[in-house]
């Protein structure tokens, strides 16, 4: 199954965590707002800088292992009659999890339908 570069260009923030290490994706045109650039610009919602952000998160590798990972939640979503394609981004972040055995936390958990074997999603 190919898909085109364009397919996942609507994503939401998501993000798993665990102890100070997270999983974290950010797609789409609301993925940025509210957060202020290093250099100052950006909208002001935001109470701290990306920077400081940052630093408070351990940034997970995407390795050999969630790629394998990335393997079965493709095929987890295909069983459940569901295209991959435009899911590309949550899939990401979800085989990240599924790779380091982490929780999910979601505002959205529908876009994890399917995957429950594989990743626990906790809806926020």
């Amino acid at each position: 199954m190919r898909c085109r570069s364009g397919d996942a260009r609507a994503g939401r923030v998501r993000s798993a965590t665990d102890g100070g290490r997270a999983a974290n994706g950010e797609v789409g045109p609301d993925a940025t707002k509210g957060v202020i650039s290093p250099d100052g610009g950006g909208s002001g919602e935001a109470a701290g800088t990306a920077a400081e952000v940052e630093a408070k998160l351990e940034p997970l590798p995407f390795d050999a292992t969630a790629v394998r990972s990335y393997g079965l939640v493709v095929a987890a979503v295909v069983r459940e009659g569901r295209t991959p394609c435009s899911r590309f981004a949550d899939l990401l972040i979800a085989a990240t999890a599924h790779a380091y055995g982490l929780d999910l936390y979601t505002r959205n958990g529908d876009d994890f339908t399917g995957l429950e074997q594989l990743v626990r999603g906790i809806a926020i």
